[in-house]
């Protein structure tokens, strides 16, 4: 029903002539608001992306002298005490100590190159008689390196009925377990797991789908369907459902971002940085500061790879080719929880919320401290040895949680480039406090 001036603007009809006037005065001034709007939410990210530029740019060389890393647990804080202008939060942090790694880094044209004293060359200049030094000039090496991801077994009763079934009868054993566990939702998630190692997808699929008979629209339950169908390789239908939670919560960003990693997992790429840009655009509420960031590094890791998509409604400034050696990205399924992403260098440092850029370089995105993520830790020049992954359950102020938080860690190396290898893992804590050591990169340069 259209009487007022603004039922017409809200509804973007051209009301009658005599309210034109003032209906296309107001329009202008909303568009232009838009606009301006927009520009300034621009600016902010791309002082955001300059930011992550300086860190790209900067040579950081392993001193291989330096002392072992030593790390001492902190005061802790209550939440309320927590000033929030210095980043920390009240966690617990354990002890970690390493040895430092005897390497030496020089800056080549891509990579980081380790050499030795007895490598560089004297050379006598016919003109001076003066002894010169040059470095050897050397191909960079090709980095080896290798992806470790931990077992986890959830340890249910209905997993270890069905682990003892006899063959063939595993399907029959579900629907029975079914009558009893039906009404939990992890129950589905798992029993699909369990057929997927099978090697039976269409059984995993069905059992996935049985969770929609509990009839609860639930964005949390819907975000793990459409994961665990982007695991079975059920891309298009995994698209339904994140549109589906797009539909009902609009208002959050990781709903674009779900959704634009399903259209890119499915090849469908000019849709994925169309609705992954979406995520830039826009202001958020400030518990989902920094996102913006990591969305336009995965717009950047599409379109570095395919110059054929059209990139006209991107800002230019944002718009660049910053590759890594190792990126892993940690979110989650439910929102006002407190879930932190650990990494410790081969050095014994840990880079996490507290320790946001370590001696080598590895540098963690803004800490999401009220739901979904993603926190994101990258390095550009790897130094050789093992990363070891962690996740930390540390809270939730959720009052509407239906289900047990699932964390879902990517683990990526050569980021950015023609020879990048992606692994994914999810997991399921039941209860907060949980420290999970996920897995780990072995990073080789040589």
């Amino acid at each position: 029903m259209l009487e007022t001036l603004n039922d017409y603007l809200q509804n973007d009809i051209v009301p009658p002539a005599d309210m034109q006037e003032e209906y296309f005065r107001r329009k202008t001034s909303r568009e232009k608001n838009t606009s301006d709007n927009l520009a300034r939410q621009i600016d902010r990210v791309v002082w955001l992306s300059d930011e992550q530029s300086k860190w790209w740019n900067t040579a950081y060389v392993v001193n291989p002298l330096k002392p072992s890393t030593q790390f001492h647990k902190p005061v802790i804080k209550r939440d309320e005490e927590v000033n929030e202008d210095n980043e920390l939060q009240s966690q617990e942090e354990l002890n970690v100590s390493g040895s430092a790694i005897s390497i030496a880094d020089v800056k080549g044209n891509d990579e980081m190159v380790g050499f030795d004293i007895a490598d560089v060359k004297i050379a006598i200049t016919q003109e001076s008689g003066a002894d010169e030094i040059i470095p050897p000039v050397r191909t960079p090496p090709i980095p080896k390196s290798s992806i470790e991801l931990n077992a986890w077994d959830p340890q249910t009763p209905y997993l270890k009925v069905l682990q003892y079934a006899a063959v063939g009868t595993e399907y029959a054993t579900y629907q029975k377990l079914k009558g009893e566990y039906g009404t939990t939702p992890s129950f589905y998630v798992d029993v699909a797991d369990y057929f997927a190692k099978l090697g039976k997808k269409d059984t995993a699929v069905t059992v996935l789908s049985n969770m929609a008979e509990l009839k609860l629209e639930s964005p949390q339950l819907l975000r793990v369907m459409g994961g665990k169908l982007i695991d079975l390789k059920c891309r298009a239908e995994a698209i339904k459902v994140f549109e589906t939670v797009l539909k009902l919560k609009a208002e959050e960003p990781q709903s674009y971002r779900d959704l634009g990693l399903a259209y890119a997992s499915n090849g469908e790429l000019q849709k994925a940085i169309e609705i992954l840009y979406e995520v830039v655009k826009q202001g958020w509420d400030g518990r989902f500061f920094g996102i913006q960031l990591i969305v336009m590094n995965e717009i950047n890791n599409i379109v570095s790879t395919h110059p054929e998509l059209n990139t006209g409604f991107i800002d230019k400034r944002l718009l660049k080719n910053e590759p890594v050696n190792i990126r892993v990205v940690l979110s989650w399924d439910t929102d006002n929880c407190d879930m932190d992403l650990w990494v410790t260098d081969p050095n014994g440092e840990k880079c996490y919320y507290i320790n946001k850029l370590t001696h080598i370089g590895g540098k963690i995105s803004n800490d999401f401290t009220n739901g979904y993520g993603p926190e994101e830790f990258m390095i550009k020049q790897a130094i050789n040895g093992k990363y070891l992954v962690q996740a930390n359950y540390y809270g939730t102020r959720s009052q509407a949680q239906i289900a047990p938080v699932n964390l879902r860690l990517v683990f990526i190396t050569n980021f950015g480039k023609a020879n990048q290898k992606q692994k994914e893992v999810v997991i399921r804590l039941e209860s907060n406090k949980d420290i999970i050591d996920v897995g780990n990169f072995s990073f080789m340069n040589n």
